[in-house]
């Protein structure tokens, strides 16, 4: 079924709003996370290694869908900023396992508060019914994509 637009300008159409939303939800994070000197997604990878401490620097790439050379470059600069430490697997010395250091956990305290900040600004003011349901169609539309995206990439790999 399409979604059928009932304005004709991008910007009030549903998809349009979609879009603001999530850059808005972006440049807000920005704001809060330059005080601290952190980009968006360093701070997302901090909070996940925080999270699953000792996790493995493969293990973050699939979390955090991105690619390991990414996550590579990521991990040097909170590394070399002392959020974070890297070490070799005792039992497989080909992994990189990454834990927080004590000012990363103290950082991560931080950003847990910054986003639980953002949370409520955004979602003020909405009832908890309607909460469950922007959930259920916000989960909707992720199956949705990656639905298509999956098949898009068994197409490629065929």
């Amino acid at each position: 079924m399409e979604v059928r637009e009932i304005e004709q300008n991008y910007g009030e159409s549903l998809y349009g709003i979609f879009h603001q939303v999530i850059k808005l939800n972006f440049h807000r994070a920005h704001q809060l996370l330059e005080k601290i000197g952190l980009h968006p997604g360093q701070a997302h990878l901090l909070g996940v290694i925080g999270h699953e401490e000792g996790i493995s620097q493969n293990q973050l790439a699939k979390v955090l869908n991105i690619k390991p050379a990414t996550v590579t470059g990521m991990i040097k600069k909170l590394e070399k900023a002392g959020f974070i430490k890297r070490k070799v697997d005792e039992a497989d010395q080909r992994v990189m396992r990454v834990y927080t250091t004590e000012i990363g956990k103290e950082l991560s305290l931080e950003l847990k508060s910054y986003y639980n900040g953002i949370k409520k600004e955004c979602f003020k003011n909405f009832t908890e019914d309607e909460l469950v349901i922007f959930r259920r169609l916000l989960m909707q539309m992720k199956s949705n994509l990656e639905e298509i995206t999956n098949k898009n990439l068994d197409n490629c790999n065929n």
